[in-house]
């Protein structure tokens, strides 16, 4: 085994994006070309908003046999932005795993951090008993329900087209995005652990995308809610993926589902993504995959096999007196 003390972490030039591209392959994508993997990935090169590429490099042979990048984000947390690290594309040559390679890359990255006071890190995990060895926690989690169109609710809400102010689901268009931002916003400080998004994730969400429409609920002119969808082809059936949904009221969030269950001559499976406390599995008529799907097994006596689960984030404590600084608390009433 080689001495991970050899390998040194330095910033990616320009001139590193084909040893980039070539790690990033190997470990994600290995039937693809690099070509391909820096046209889809790195279409600006490797000096992106928010993102610093880092190389992990043999001293002894000048070797790149590891790369990774820490995001300069924000999560929500009781409603205050706490700065956090994120990392991501966490790559090996694959000559060189197994060899505490991918270690070292972490260990870097919360040196990193804990430099720049940052009170929290977080990533995907490609294996969570790594991490959580070296001190990361699972956090949340997402569920994701793969139903039939015809077992959605079939509300039927209130459409305008009066000059006072539209009213319905309605195609996004590019004059709407502060809005549609807006209420992103006003329900993420609600929920612990979303991301503050900043221009570059909202260009990667609300860019033009084969297959991607976007919709949005207003009532009397003003945006409410919106859902993000991505229809892909099943083996044998057209499906639609719903990526992202948010709603600020119970209308917005009946006309969102009323809308999927409109899409029956047309859909035959609705992807829905969510959160765990989301009531979407209690309002189907039927609480179950959707039947036409190959059987999935489900050894568990005679109900029927519905949601998965996803294991979403790890989190990681950094810099533990800025996380503790930084920690709402609420004051209360002595009850002495």
């Amino acid at each position: 085994m080689n001495d991970p003390s050899n390998i040194t972490l330095r910033l990616a030039q320009d001139e590193d994006l084909n040893h980039v591209a070539r790690l990033d392959r190997l470990a994600f994508a290995p039937l693809r070309a690099n070509a391909d993997v820096i046209r889809d990935w790195y279409p600006q090169g490797l000096e992106l908003p928010d993102r610093t590429q880092f190389l992990a490099v043999e001293a002894t042979t000048n070797q790149a046999v590891g790369a990774y990048v820490q995001i300069d984000l924000e999560l929500l947390l009781q409603q205050k932005r706490f700065p956090t690290l994120g990392l991501a594309g966490v790559a090996v040559a694959p000559e060189r795993r197994g060899q505490r390679v991918a270690r070292r890359m972490i260990e870097h990255a919360l040196e990193t951090g804990r430099s720049h006071q940052y009170p929290l890190a977080m990533l995907y995990p490609f294996q969570h008993g790594f991490y959580r060895k070296l001190g990361w926690a699972w956090v949340g989690r997402s569920h994701q329900y793969r139903v039939s169109t015809t077992h959605l609710p079939r509300y039927s809400e209130p459409q305008s087209f009066a000059t006072a102010g539209l009213t319905g689901i309605f195609p996004y268009d590019a004059t709407q995005q502060q809005a549609l931002q807006t209420v992103y916003q006003t329900a993420a400080v609600q929920h612990n652990g979303w991301i503050q998004r900043r221009e570059w994730l909202w260009d990667s969400l609300l860019k033009p995308k084969t297959g991607r429409e976007i919709y949005t609920y207003v009532e009397a002119g003003a945006l409410l809610g919106y859902v993000v969808l991505q229809f892909t082809q099943l083996p044998d059936r057209l499906a639609v993926v719903v990526r992202e949904w948010v709603a600020l009221t119970s209308t917005a969030y009946r006309s969102i589902l009323g809308f999927l269950a409109s899409l029956r001559d047309q859909v035959s499976t609705i992807v829905w993504n969510t959160f765990a406390e989301d009531p979407f599995p209690h309002l189907l008529s039927e609480q179950r995959r959707d039947p036409s799907l190959s059987a999935a097994p489900f050894e568990f006596g005679l109900t029927h096999a519905f949601g998965e689960i996803g294991g979403g984030f790890m989190w990681r404590l950094v810099d533990v007196q800025r996380a503790f600084e930084q920690r709402p608390v609420q004051a209360i009433d002595p009850f002495a």
